[in-house]
């Protein structure tokens, strides 16, 4: 079983990676691709990719904010055993 325990310094392990990217530059990118702009399929590719790539640097900002949020809660939670610890 496993067991669960505060710790800032796991959660801020946890999160390192991630805190540390900036996905700010990537977000106005555009594929272009060189083809003659009378191929339908070929415009409607560029297209989704587009948005898929608009989409992706949308979600690894939602996913950026939660994991700022984790050394937080940790420091919260720490503290909230801390004084739970003290009553006894």
């Amino acid at each position: 079983m496993v067991q669960i325990a505060s710790s800032i310094e796991q959660a801020e392990s946890a999160v390192r990676e991630l805190v540390g990217v900036d996905i700010h530059q990537e977000r106005n990118e555009q594929f272009q691709a060189s083809y003659s702009s009378d191929i339908s399929a070929m415009t409607n590719a560029q297209t989704i990719c587009n948005s898929i790539f608009s989409g992706t640097t949308d979600l690894c900002q939602v996913v950026l904010t939660q994991a700022n949020k984790f050394p937080e809660l940790a420091r919260l939670v720490e503290q909230r055993d801390r004084e739970d610890a003290n009553k006894w």
